[in-house]
């Protein structure tokens, strides 16, 4: 095996590994996203069904909770949605390369191709999969708002305060949490 020969081939491994653990960082996500949307609606659920029968009053912060939750509901939502990623050389290419080499192509010119089929489909992957990675973030600090909006509806119930009080948690709440999202994002 020639020096080049053996380039090229490692790369085009190691790019067909890199597409491999990109898909399956890809539906780790999706999973996660899955899961925390079973999470949200059972959390949902038991705040409806404490609500009608405690008979709690429509607040601010359980309004602020509910709308919290459908966000991450509609986040999870669009990781879900169904996407293809193309990747490798495709099937339309198998004839071509069984031309080819029927031509002559050698093993060398052979793998150099392969390695440069799956770049744009890892470029455009590792793009993909950053934005939905973003938009698990969104779905995650949102329900944590929630569940900090509905702890806020628990205290109202327990001590009674001023209804411009929740205004101002209406507003220092997502403050808060949105600049503990920007502190603990990307890794």
């Amino acid at each position: 095996m020639s020096r080049k020969e053996e380039i090229y081939r490692s790369s085009y491994e190691e790019l067909q590994r890199t597409m491999e653990n990109q898909l399956e960082a890809y539906a780790r996500v999706n999973q996660l996203a899955v899961d925390l949307a079973k999470i949200d609606l059972l959390v949902v659920s038991a705040i409806l069904a404490g609500i009608s029968i405690s008979g709690l009053a429509l607040s601010i912060p359980l309004v602020a909770g509910l709308l919290s939750f459908l966000y991450a509901l509609w986040c999870c939502a669009r990781i879900y949605e169904p996407r293809s990623f193309a990747r490798g050389i495709g099937a339309g290419a198998v004839d071509e390369i069984d031309d080819a080499v029927q031509d002559g192509r050698d093993i060398e010119e052979h793998y150099r191709e392969l390695m440069f089929s799956y770049k744009e489909a890892i470029s455009y992957f590792t793009s993909a999969h950053s934005s939905v990675k973003s938009t698990f973030r969104n779905a995650l600090w949102s329900s944590v708002t929630a569940i900090v909006f509905f702890s806020l509806v628990f205290v109202r119930n327990l001590r009674t305060y001023p209804y411009s009080v929740d205004v101002v948690f209406l507003f220092v709440v997502p403050v808060v949490l949105l600049w503990g999202k920007d502190k603990y994002g990307e890794n």
